[in-house]
């Protein structure tokens, strides 16, 4: 399994480090610039925020850097950051993109929901390698 995630802050650190503690590759999406939202853009309903074109742009860069599977944040909330991942998800399938889609929901909607999207990320594997 090779996994890449959008540019989002400081999250694809954390995400690097908790993927290399479950023996995961981890393809980092290039940084956010020009070329992401002109590839988001370009694919993305016209209507969508900006945010989602730029991280719609970021995981098809990290699918033509070879990664295979995508890992998105679940949720809620004052936006529709919970549903990136569904949205990219049928906008990528639509452009023929091939890919497995992990989604980590917040813990705030359960502990087993939440470590769910590890066990995916690891099969097999415990996830308690993510504490050492």
């Amino acid at each position: 399994m090779k996994v890449t995630a959008p540019q989002m802050g400081l999250l694809n650190v954390l995400l690097e480090d908790l993927l290399k503690r479950l023996d995961v590759e981890f393809i980092q999406a290039p940084p956010s610039n020009e070329k992401p939202l002109e590839i988001g853009s370009r694919l993305g309903p016209e209507l969508v925020c900006l945010p989602l074109k730029i991280t719609l742009g970021n995981l098809i860069e990290g699918i033509e850097r070879g990664a295979d599977t995508i890992v998105t944040a679940g949720g809620f909330g004052p936006c529709r950051f919970g549903y990136y991942g569904q949205i990219q998800r049928l906008i990528m399938e639509r452009a023929g993109y091939k890919f497995n889609t992990i989604t980590i929901e917040p813990p705030t909607r359960g502990i087993s929901k939440f470590i769910a999207g590890f066990k995916e990320l690891s099969p097999g594997k415990s996830t308690l390698k993510l504490y050492s």
